[in-house]
Order: C-alpha cells, then sequence, then structure tokens
C-alpha cells in the first residue's frame, strides 16, 4: 500500500460518511426513526476506524529517503529531522483520530444493545459529525505532507454555526440575564423561558441543533409548563427548576468550543483587535468590521452587550473586549461567559 492507495480509499470513505442525511426529531414517538440509521453509521465507524489504522500503520513504518548531501549540512539534517517529525505527527493524528472513532463505535453498539433509543440518537449524530472530522483532518495533513492539493472539503457549515449560536446566545440571556428570580418573579420568568424554546422551535433550524440539546429543551419545556399549571405552586420545586435551566443556558455555551467557530473567532478576533489599537481606541469601529463583529454573538458576555439588541459603533467600548479575547485565543485570561 503507498499514500496515493490511502487517499483514495480515504476520498471513498469521506465521501459516504457526507453522503449520509442524519436529521431525526426529538419528539418521543418520531426519535425511535434514529434506530434505522444505526446500522449503516456503525459500519461506517467501524469502516473509518480501520481505515486510520492503516495510516497510522503506514506512517509508524515509512521509511523517509535521505538525499546524498543530507549527512554534509546542518540545513539537510535539519530537513530530514522536519520530515520525521512530519511522517510522525500524521501517525499520532490518525492514533488520536482512531481511538475516538472507535470509542463513537462502542457507545453506539452499546446502546443498541440495550435498545436504548436517545443514546441511539445521540450517538449516531455525534459519531457522524466526529468521522467526518477526523478523516478530513487526517487526508489534509496526508496532501500536505506528501506535497499534493487537498481537495476542499468541509464537515461542518460555518453559517448554521453561527445562527444556531446566535438562536443559544438570545436563549441563554433570557435565562441569566436578569439574575435569580424571586417568589414573585418565579412564573413570569419561566413563562419567558418557555417563550424563548417556542421561538427556537418555530425556527428553520431547530431541526440542526444536536439532538441532545432539543431532548433537553424539551424535557425542561415540559417541567415548566407542569409546575405553572401546578396550583398551590411548589417555589422550593420551582427554584430547582431554575437551577437546571440555568446549568443548561451554561452548557449551551460549550457551542463555541466546536473547532470551525474556534478558528472563526479567532482570526476575527484578532483583526478587529489589531483594527481598533492601531487608532488607540478612539473613532468608531469601521462599519465592514462592525457587520463581522455581529459574528461574535453567543462568544462572551461583554461582547454580547455591544451587539445585540443595539450594535455600540465606538470603538472606545469594543477595545478592552477584543483585547481580552485576543489575549484568551493566546494562552491570556478565560472567556466571560454570561447573561
Amino acid at each position: 500500500m503507498d499514500s496515493d492507495t490511502l487517499l483514495e480509499e480515504l476520498n471513498a470513505l469521506i465521501h459516504r460518511a457526507m453522503q449520509v442525511d442524519f436529521h431525526v426529531s426529538e419528539e418521543t414517538g418520531r426519535i425511535a426513526l434514529a434506530a434505522d440509521y444505526v446500522p449503516g453509521i456503525l459500519e461506517l465507524l467501524r469502516a473509518g476506524a480501520q481505515q486510520l489504522g492503516q495510516v497510522q500503520e503506514y506512517y509508524e513504518v515509512k521509511e523517509i529517503p535521505a538525499a546524498e548531501d543530507t549527512t554534509d549540512s546542518l540545513s539537510g539534517i535539519g530537513a530530514l529531522i522536519s520530515t520525521e517529525m512530519a511522517v510522525r505527527e500524521i501517525a499520532d493524528l490518525a492514533f488520536l483520530a482512531r481511538g475516538e472513532i472507535k470509542g463513537c463505535a462502542q457507545e453506539l453498539a452499546q446502546a443498541r444493545e440495550q435498545n436504548d433509543i436517545l443514546n441511539m440518537a445521540s450517538h449516531c449524530d455525534t459519531g457522524l459529525r466526529r468521522l467526518r472530522k477526523a478523516l478530513v483532518s487526517v487526508e489534509s495533513a496526508i496532501y500536505e505532507f506528501e506535497g499534493g492539493e487537498a481537495p476542499v472539503r468541509k464537515w461542518y457549515d460555518l453559517k448554521l454555526s453561527l445562527d444556531i449560536r446566535r438562536a443559544y446566545s438570545r436563549l441563554r440571556r433570557r435565562i441569566l440575564a436578569p439574575g435569580v428570580p424571586t417568589d414573585a418573579t418565579l412564573d413570569q420568568r419561566l413563562m419567558e423561558v418557555e417563550e424563548g424554546f417556542a421561538g427556537l422551535r418555530a425556527g428553520k433550524i431547530y431541526p440542526l441543533f444536536r439532538i441532545d440539546d432539543r431532548v433537553q429543551m424539551r424535557s425542561l419545556n415540559k417541567r415548566i409548563s407542569q409546575w405553572r399549571a401546578t396550583e398551590p405552586q411548589d417555589f422550593q420545586a420551582g427554584h430547582r427548576l431554575w437551577q437546571d435551566l440555568t446549568g443548561f443556558a451554561e452548557l449551551l455555551a460549550m457551542i463555541s468550543h466546536r473547532q470551525e467557530l474556534r478558528e472563526h473567532d479567532r482570526r476575527l478576533v484578532a483583526r478587529g483587535n489589531h483594527t481598533v489599537h492601531r487608532n488607540h481606541g478612539q473613532g468608531e469601529v469601521p462599519p465592514a468590521l462592525l457587520e463581522e463583529l455581529k459574528r461574535l454573538e453567543g462568544l462572551d458576555a461583554e461582547i454580547d452587550a455591544l451587539i445585540y439588541p443595539d450594535l455600540q459603533t465606538d470603538a472606545a467600548v469594543w477595545a478592552e473586549p477584543l483585547k481580552r479575547l485576543f489575549e484568551s485565543f493566546t494562552g491570556g485570561p478565560v472567556l466571560r461567559q454570561g447573561g
């Protein structure tokens, strides 16, 4: 087997993975349809793990032919070392990806054995996403090493991820921004969250949310409806429900850890920070940059306050948050999540 054969096999597997359109409803009666996808996705995951194992094995034993003058110059020795490190990195990448995909396959197989429909749906969703990402990442690394031009592929839709993060952010603000409710305000606040859930369900992108998130929303919404319909209202139970809503809101912020969003945010924050501080935080942020900065909604509480509901144009108010975020992407302070 050679690298061309590996790339051909990866290409075929990526094509198969991209063709799977896994979308199921989180509703109790319909989520059972996820079971129909399990055999195909499980076979794909196992094929992916096997393929990644072949990549790992190939690059672990790959011999790097040295040029005749390699040992006669420091530059030649350096080039050889760099090449050996690149080969090692591909093998390591394949090893890590294979372990993750094998884990996805094992979890999905276990859910099928237990006839756990919810976990079958969840692991189908997660496994398919991770498989696409792993195969494309390894393929790109091989092309880069072998000196070829990698096909332009995406295992994600950046616009979709940004739209979902924006929707999550606005739900989070309904829960977190006004603070903890009192007994007197609890019913009203829960009603507002109910309205937020209804707004999300009515949106076109709702079926594209992670199935785990949709299941959680459905469960929490049901609990809200039951609590509000109960007389007399049990405020102790109501505040426990609110704590669960708060925990869920914090989990939604994890969407910013998606690789495509991290890469997008890092580049945009760096550009925004450079532009604002180049003018020492004076004047207004250029309109074109402001339009781009709106895509950061949901990343950070301070940034959100500058974007929604009214977009701030003063460079001075953007300077500190952008600087802090820029430092967070380069190993500095952490992001500030919140309402």
